[in-house]
């Protein structure tokens, strides 16, 4: 690609790529992502917590709330995904 690229891209030092993630979602109050994470939706699929779940949504949607992503995972991020992944392949709830 550096026939494409600008050569100071091309040059520039690396680095890693992190999406926003759960947290900024949920503050900005997406519709699709509420209905993923809702409690009714996590207590009938059954593959998570749905208290659990519900007191990470309560957290991540404080205003100003950021996760150190060095020393944190995003939990929530892997419920979203997952829940997607249930929705895209049609897999059975388990409850």
């Amino acid at each position: 690609a550096e026939n494409v690229i600008p050569r100071q891209i091309v040059e520039r030092e690396k680095f890693g790529f992190v999406a926003p993630g759960s947290p900024a979602l949920l503050q900005q109050k997406i519709d699709w992502v509420f209905d993923l994470l809702s409690y009714e939706r996590i207590k009938r699929q059954g593959y998570f917590n749905a208290d659990t779940v519900e007191f990470l949504k309560t957290k991540y949607s404080q205003k100003g709330f950021k996760l150190n992503l060095t020393l944190e995972d995003d939990l929530l991020i892997v419920v979203l995904t997952f829940g997607l992944f249930l929705e895209l392949f049609k897999l059975p709830d388990l409850n």
